[in-house]
């Protein structure tokens, strides 16, 4: 597995998550794949765009002339970088649509959740912790581009939230002293994205912390296990015993599952919903030579 610092700190290094395509790749670096799907292109035209350079006048500045046509110039005196002619899909503005970005990264977290709701500047309601030590405590994204706004942000959500919460950020880039002792005094638990979170080897988010995870928060309903084991055989062409086998439980086992005869929590039930989740495990290859 590995970490993608680039992915968090894109987040707080593209203002209020709106730049053009270029420039949260630029941001992101080769990490921008988990973004790309998510971005959506506004009305409005850019007015930068990544340069290779750093130094003088750059990055680069976009020129509309018109009929669709749009260039990025150097701005440095000595037009140290060339040109380059862009579409207009290229020179709009594209924000990050939240929702489908961390779906998989709050299923990942043992967060269940909500459509984000904005509780102010950069602060957003995502749902509910399933986390074993903040269990149904409302979970709050914070994303400042700033370490004054990030203050801000921590001390209107102190004052406004009654209780115990979960502060999920990016990076611990604005994480100070006193905004420790602050969110301590209240037994908040605060959320790193940058710490928390892994890429496994199949491309999908995973948690440093997998102790933390309950599981049971995203437990299929029993009515509709049946729905979600025909899509999933017919997705990887499979028989229910591959299933059992992958998740490591007996027969009666797995239709006790299926029928919701046996706990959510149970932890024959915690494997089927999990192979169910992340898929069969790829065949060993063996080389015979």
């Amino acid at each position: 597995m590995r970490r993608s610092p680039r992915l968090w700190r894109s987040l707080e290094q593209v203002t209020g998550l709106l730049a053009v395509p270029a420039m949260w790749e630029a941001q992101c670096g080769e990490d921008f794949s988990f973004v790309r799907p998510f971005l959506r292109a506004t009305e409005m035209v850019g007015s930068r765009y990544p340069c290779p350079n750093r130094f003088g006048e750059c990055p680069r500045k976009i020129v509309d002339y018109g009929n669709g046509e749009f260039a990025a110039l150097c701005r440095d005196p000595y037009k140290s970088c060339r040109p380059i002619p862009l579409g207009t899909r290229e020179a709009l503005l594209h924000d990050l649509d939240l929702a489908g970005f961390l779906q998989p990264i709050l299923q990942a977290a043992s967060i269940r959740a909500e459509a984000p709701k904005p509780r102010g500047s950069g602060v957003w309601s995502l749902g509910l912790s399933g986390r074993r030590s903040s269990q149904h405590q409302p979970v709050f994204l914070v994303i400042a581009h700033s370490a004054s706004d990030f203050e801000s942000a921590v001390c209107d959500l102190l004052l406004e939230v009654p209780g115990q919460f979960v502060m999920l950020v990016p990076t611990n880039r604005y994480r100070s002293v006193e905004t420790q002792e602050r969110i301590q005094a209240r037994g908040i638990q605060y959320l790193c994205l940058g710490d928390l979170m892994f890429v496994d080897e199949e491309g999908r988010f995973a948690v440093a912390d997998s102790e933390e995870s309950v599981e049971v928060a995203t437990a299929t309903p029993a009515l509709d296990r049946k729905r979600v084991v025909k899509e999933f055989r017919r997705r990887y062409n499979c028989k229910v015993a591959d299933i059992q086998r992958a998740a490591g439980v007996y027969e009666t086992d797995y239709y006790g599952w299926l029928y919701g005869k046996a706990p959510d929590h149970y932890a024959h039930c915690i494997r089927i919903e999990r192979v169910l989740r992340r898929g069969l495990p790829k065949p060993d290859h063996h080389n015979f030579s």
